[in-house]
């Protein structure tokens, strides 16, 4: 230290204690949680000891100690916890980096320091908005590689220490002085609230009831760019891959292709439960939604096949059971591992006890079918590669620029209209190679055509879709509704879904077993369509002072609107077909069931984030909001809108959603209507299910 400079020793380290650094304590003690102070402190103060070390090898040159005391000590300001000095639009570290340089300059302004030029303080700022960026800080002035190092150390210990400076002794003795304070559950609920308050830079993903897992993802691996997608990938890869999937089920043995997809699964999970960087969780994702949808169709194309008939709807009300049960609990789960000593890694770890203590009776107990005496070439020329590439890309194109437009770009972007322009391009190409079954031929192609030409299956295609829209609505949007409205938690919004939940179960388990019965299949969506109709209207009248009981009502009839005809297609589209189209049949429901779900949403949540904003900018026209404030209140309740001291303003968010809310279960009404009209179209006829399994 220079023997011009106050100093003092912390921890048996002499750090520089001039008081510019002194009120820069102040400072961050003033508006630092405990673990965000302790934190700061320890990060500096390993700073000076790799800075030291370093020196003393001759390794390092000279650095502006007072630059970098008030770097390392205000690198964190944007976890502001008033959230006074905390901004819609910009990332955290960029707001450490103007809090530390309007602190610096009103400190000179009241003559606590002097000295301060542009050049050091463009250091400072540099230091602090780069120091979640080593590969960036390592390039530029010492001070900031310093406040990077010194940050890395506190987070990841000494093993992870690239100068090989800090001991083990250093970490302990350090966290004795400043303890941790659970630093990472508290970073975990800053990130939450990050998450959920700046959709500028967190892209405004549609899954706020998932926020939980996405803000404790970014706390470990960072790349908040990448936090959407992590959301996306799974249902973007099962819907583009069920078609394909389906026509393999029809040709090869079912056993090794249901394993396969297990194991691709519990791959894509273990993938994401290890997941060092965002890109590799995103990967694992992608890998378990393909493995996923080949699960889902393996079970049902298994009942397909070893069930009669009159079996088959129940056994499909089951599987319809426990993944409608999986789609509700998963958030819950998900979340109540990120916040657990278990960590969100856990969420996904957890399929694999799961799968190891099934895996006997995968192995031994699931027997075979085999479709086809082919050769395996045979086989593989069997399947539509051209158009398995194109379904694939349809979809995939689709769901990105739904789910990103008008929230990560501008629906008149030239990113927006390219996606467009490819989307439309690839679905021409789709549709005039399928048929004209080019490079295939007319049996072998990968969307089964044929089916057009059934009036039974293209109505049970279109109200599998509409009972899953509507369902799958009515599943997100009622808790979202909640928690603006009451300032439900996650956990307190998934309770509010119990009627929903009960009833929804309790009518798939009923259609299951009234089907083979009645053998009368067209009531199911009549009487279904009928129910989602009035639900949906219900829905519609809904505004903030609606009371929970009427809420949960409306839930009740949505749930037997959707619940009875949930499952039913896939025994009627079995049955209607030949033995060696079950397969085909069975894929042709599930791009329906498992396509709607995923278009639904994001399709609602485009409308979501759109109507949203304009609502809520008409409601704040006479405020001078930006745009990106305004769009925050759209994010959750953590947004500063709804932290408000003006009631005013939060009751004018509040009502704004709410009425947005209400608007996107006009959907709802309108596939009721498709459901029912369907209904009614279907013909009356009788089923035969006393036919012995297949």
């Amino acid at each position: 230290m220079s023997s011009s400079q106050p100093t003092k020793s912390i921890a048996g380290v002499e750090v520089i204690d001039t008081l510019l650094v002194q009120a820069a304590q102040d400072f961050a003690r003033e508006h630092l949680e405990d673990f965000a102070y302790n934190h700061v402190m320890r990060s500096w103060i390993f700073g000076i000891i790799i800075y030291t070390r370093l020196r003393e090898r001759g390794e390092f040159p000279a650095i502006d100690l007072e630059a970098h005391a008030v770097s390392a000590i205000l690198h964190d300001m944007g976890w502001d916890k008033s959230g006074k000095l905390v901004s819609v639009d910009k990332r955290f570290e960029v707001d450490g980096a103007i809090v530390a340089r309007n602190f610096i300059e009103e400190q000179q302004k009241s003559g606590k320091t002097a000295d301060w030029d542009d050049r050091r303080l463009q250091l400072v700022w540099d230091a602090v908005a780069l120091h979640t960026t080593p590969a960036i800080a390592a390039y530029k002035e010492p001070v900031v590689r310093i406040c990077s190092f010194g940050t890395g150390a506190d987070f990841h210990g000494p093993d992870s220490d690239s100068t090989r400076t800090i001991t083990w002794e250093d970490f302990y003795a350090l966290n004795n002085v400043f303890p941790r304070h659970d630093l990472a559950g508290g970073i975990r609920n800053v990130m939450c609230g990050l998450c959920r308050t700046k959709p500028a830079t967190t892209y405004g993903l549609d899954t706020t009831i998932a926020a939980d897992v996405q803000a404790s993802v970014y706390e470990t691996l960072g790349d908040i760019q990448n936090l959407a997608w992590v959301g996306v990938g799974f249902p973007m890869a099962s819907v583009a891959v069920i078609l394909l999937q389906g026509r393999a089920y029809g040709l090869f043995d079912v056993k090794p292709l249901m394993i396969s997809s297990i194991v691709i699964f519990e791959a894509g999970s273990a993938l994401c439960g290890a997941a060092p960087t965002s890109d590799a969780l995103i990967v694992g994702r992608v890998i378990a939604g393909i493995g996923g949808s080949g699960m889902y169709l393996g079970a049902l194309t298994y009942i397909s096949i070893f069930s009669t008939k009159r079996e088959a709807p129940l056994y499909n009300a089951l599987i319809g059971l426990f993944w409608g049960i999986g789609a509700i609990l998963g958030p819950v789960i998900g979340g109540a591992f990120s916040a657990s000593a278990a960590t969100w890694r856990w969420a996904f770890y957890i399929n694999l006890p799961l799968a190891a203590l099934f895996a006997p009776i995968y192995f031994f107990v699931f027997p075979s079918f085999q479709r086809k005496n082919l050769l395996l070439v045979e086989k593989l020329q069997e399947i539509d590669w051209i158009g398995a590439v194109l379904n694939g890309g349809v979809f995939v194109l689709f769901m990105i620029v739904v789910t990103f437009g008008g929230s990560t770009f501008q629906w008149n972007s030239g990113s927006a209209i390219g996606l467009w322009v490819a989307w439309g391009t690839c679905l021409l190409v789709y549709v005039l190679q399928q048929y004209l079954s080019t490079l295939t031929t007319p049996e072998r192609r990968i969307f089964p055509l044929h089916f057009l030409k059934s009036r039974v299956l293209v109505l049970l295609y279109i109200t599998t879709a509409a009972v899953a829209a509507a369902n799958s609505i009515a599943l997100y949007y009622i808790p979202l509704f909640f928690q603006f409205t009451r300032g439900d938690t996650a956990l307190q919004a998934a309770v509010r879904l119990l009627p929903l939940i009960i009833v929804f179960i309790f009518c798939i388990m009923l259609g299951g077993a009234l089907l083979p019965i009645t053998g009368l299949y067209g009531i199911f969506y009549i009487i279904g369509g009928a129910f989602v109709i009035v639900g949906g209207a219900l829905m519609f009248t809904i505004d903030a002072g609606t009371s929970t009981a009427k809420i949960y009502g409306y839930e009740v009839l949505l749930a037997i609107g959707t619940g009875l005809p949930f499952q039913s297609a896939y025994a009627v589209a079995a049955s209607k077909v030949r033995v060696g189209d079950r397969a085909n049949a069975i894929g042709f429901i599930n791009v329906a069931q498992i396509g709607s779900i995923a278009i639904s949403l994001a399709i609602a949540g485009s409308l979501f984030q759109n109507l949203g904003f304009d609502l809520l900018k008409t409601a704040f026209a006479d405020y001078s909001f930006s745009d990106d404030f305004i769009r925050s209140a759209l994010s959750g309740t953590a947004s500063p809108i709804f932290s408000s001291a003006d009631p005013d303003v939060v009751a004018l968010a509040v009502s704004s959603v709410a009425e947005t809310i209400r608007r996107i279960f006009g959907a709802t009404i309108a596939a009721g209507a498709v459901l029912l009209i369907g209904g009614v179209h279907m013909p009356w006829e009788k089923l035969d299910l006393e036919v012995v399994a297949g």
